[in-house]
């Protein structure tokens, strides 16, 4: 019995139809953990100039986005664009934002007895991407800022997990970079053989690397009691 092709249209509509479902269940995850608004003691007034204020600043740093482009060029590229793509792209941004926030949650557990709002942590995330646009690094510190002023913690120790969470960034990227190396086709490692060993070699030392650490505090203590080592220790 033959079975017919599947087109390429109807992957990308199985796909979003996946990402709309896992999107739709990350809001509702997110409004379970949202923190009920407290009443703010803030004059009506100086709340609504904040706002205008924040608009007028989105306003300025879009103009100096767009400054000098030709916005005719941009509406045609935009209107020949495949808005499924672009949209397929969107929700996988935004449910690799809310994972990314997931889990800074499982780093963040223990310094607060309390429960830590997840969404608290995904506006954290999406404040620092903001703050990346004007100030470039400085999404970080806005993040710390933002989390620690919504979440009362202890600022050294939110670094702290910032660091790791780095640290985890770090470790995926070489792994991906390792194993791409491996699948690369024969074209390009007839030319550079060492590519498919150096990638092996990279992935497997990073896999290593990623199962000792939580043992890192054992093994610096461990290195420290060997004797040529402890000799350069006061």
């Amino acid at each position: 019995m033959r079975t017919q092709p599947i087109c390429k249209t109807q992957v990308v509509q199985f796909l979003l139809g996946c990402l709309l479902e896992t999107s739709k269940r990350s809001v509702d995850l997110i409004e379970a953990t949202k923190p009920e608004p407290k009443l703010s003691s803030e004059p009506a007034g100086k709340k609504l100039l904040k706002q205008v204020g924040a608009a007028l600043l989105a306003v300025l740093f879009i103009w100096l986005s767009f400054r000098g482009a030709n916005l005719e060029q941009v509406w045609k590229y935009a209107k020949e664009s495949d808005w499924s793509y672009l949209a397929l792209t969107f929700l996988s941004g935004l449910l690799s934002h809310l994972l990314r926030a997931v889990r800074w949650l499982l780093l963040l557990k223990p310094l607060s007895p309390k429960k830590i709002s997840l969404w608290n942590a995904f506006s954290a995330i999406i404040y620092g991407y903001v703050a990346n646009l004007i100030v470039p690094r400085g999404g970080e510190l806005v993040r710390l800022v933002s989390f620690t002023t919504t979440e009362k913690l202890p600022m050294a120790g939110v670094l702290s997990t910032l660091l790791i969470d780095r640290l985890l960034d770090v470790v995926l990227l070489m792994l991906l970079l390792g194993s791409t190396l491996t699948i690369l086709p024969a074209s390009i490692t007839s030319s550079m053989p060492w590519l498919l060993p150096g990638g092996a070699s990279l992935s497997i030392l990073t896999l290593i690397a990623l199962v000792a650490l939580p043992f890192l505090g054992r093994i610096a203590a461990y290195m420290v009691t060997l004797k040529p080592i402890a000799r350069f220790i006061p």
